[in-house]
């Protein structure tokens, strides 16, 4: 029989198993909202609940880590959801898996913020001068949808790249790296889509607020090292010019592109 000491550190070590469970789900349910809502741009937090026949008030309370999910409500969820992995998970808490399991979630987090150019769009947008902290006028003003705005204010909350202070002043964590083992394979998918942002820019951005320029030349690739090194000082001499500007009423995208064209191999074309 537990003394009362054991009975409390028992009843605490289950709030706090019950807790780590609940976060991991709320992170995959911030996953699925974010996959329906790109699907369909009008998908709203009330269809989201009503699929998991929850209120919306209480799914948000849930996303936002101010609600401890039952473990009746995290076997719930996840089977509405089929996630039959998050069960496991659920059922064996103390298990090696779920040390194993954090660390992949981690990295999945970082992965997303590197490889969707929004995030750091959004750590972008809120010094301008007409900044609204309202989820609903990001995503409008980016136009992308509610749900990808939605789960990338949390994610960088929870990464420590996006803080809210006392006075509800939204601030970003200044000179934003992320290193992990998937950086490279992440950062080819942002640059494609910036790729893509630039082609949609030449459509519909007029050609006073914005300049797309190209040049075709032959090069000594000995000198590429201190080619990229010459980009890299323009790169960041634009970017302060840029910003030092007097006012903030825009956020822009600046990308370079600098490859062959060409394929040789030993100065003989393939």
């Amino acid at each position: 029989m537990l003394n009362n000491n054991e009975a409390q550190k028992s009843s605490n070590f289950k709030k706090i198993e019950r807790k780590d469970s609940g976060e991991k789900l709320c992170h995959f349910l911030e996953n699925e909202f974010e996959t329906r809502c790109r699907r369909n741009p009008k998908y709203s937090m009330r269809a989201f609940a009503k699929s998991l026949s929850v209120d919306s008030s209480y799914l948000s309370k849930v996303l936002n880590m101010k609600r401890v999910l039952t473990k009746k409500a995290l076997y719930s969820f996840a089977e509405k959801l089929n996630f039959p992995k998050e069960l496991d998970f659920i059922k064996d808490s103390n298990s090696t898996n779920q040390v194993q399991s954090n660390f992949n979630e981690l990295t999945l987090e970082q992965f997303k913020v590197i490889a969707d150019w929004y995030h750091f769009a959004i750590l972008e947008i809120i010094h301008l001068d007409n900044f609204l902290p309202e989820v609903k006028w990001i995503s409008n003003s980016l136009n992308i949808s509610y749900g990808e705005t939605y789960a990338a204010v949390n994610r960088m909350k929870r990464l420590g790249l996006l803080s809210i202070d006392q006075n509800g002043k939204w601030v970003a964590k200044p000179n934003t790296t992320i290193k992990n083992k998937f950086s490279a394979l992440a950062l080819k998918t942002m640059q494609k889509q910036i790729l893509e942002k630039a082609i949609e820019a030449m459509e519909t951005t007029n050609l006073t607020d914005r300049d797309q320029s190209t040049i075709t030349l032959c090069v000594d690739k000995t000198r590429l090292p201190e080619a990229k090194e010459k980009i890299k000082a323009f790169r960041r001499d634009l970017m302060q010019f840029l910003e030092n500007g007097k006012n903030k009423d825009e956020v822009y995208q600046m990308s370079f592109s600098l490859f062959p064209v060409t394929r040789t191999q030993k100065g003989v074309l393939k």
